[in-house]
């Protein structure tokens, strides 16, 4: 749980800018965001954050959303166990939708993610011509910038041997 938990909080926070073709709508303008790899490594560094107290489902001040493909159910339950610290510890009033595969990946590929979008210019925005995350410019602006679209696209690496999938913090 120590390695994966790791693991996927550096996934969720992380996204990177894409510089795609624009796209001008309702809410703004908007390019596909581009996602993080991790990558494995033979050293153990030993690194462990501790887990915090996870609320119960009513306390929860943010509410995230996961269509799951490809998962085992001792994988998806490790992800979710995420999910719980995460909706746990985040403040929002709109629903983070996250794409998450468990797919195969490269050779030495944990996984990779990204906000699915990057946005600026939209009702809401505090600062003209700023790009934000998916999920940020959702909040600012109260509103969902990408209808129907997920928030957040993240994949694991099925083939990677060596997963902790353990929820025992």
């Amino acid at each position: 749980m120590k390695k994966i938990l790791s693991i996927l909080t550096f996934l969720f926070f992380c996204y990177s800018y894409s510089f795609a073709q624009e796209q001008q709508n309702d809410f703004g303008t908007s390019i596909p965001g581009t996602k993080v790899l991790l990558m494995a490594s033979d050293v153990n560094e030993n690194t462990t954050v501790p887990a915090p107290t996870i609320l119960p489902q009513a306390e929860r001040l943010v509410n995230i959303a996961v269509n799951y493909n490809g998962f085992s159910a001792d994988a998806q339950t490790a992800f979710q166990a995420a999910v719980d610290i995460w909706e746990s510890i985040l403040v929002g009033n709109e629903t983070i939708n996250i794409t998450a595969n468990w797919t195969p990946l490269a050779a030495n590929v944990l996984g990779s993610a990204g906000a699915a979008f990057i946005h600026w210019n939209f009702p809401g925005a505090p600062l003209i011509n700023t790009a934000y995350p998916t999920p940020l410019a959702n909040e600012l602006c109260g509103c969902d910038n990408t209808p129907g679209a997920a928030d957040i696209n993240a994949n694991f690496n099925s083939d990677y041997g060596n997963w902790y999938l353990g929820t025992d913090g």
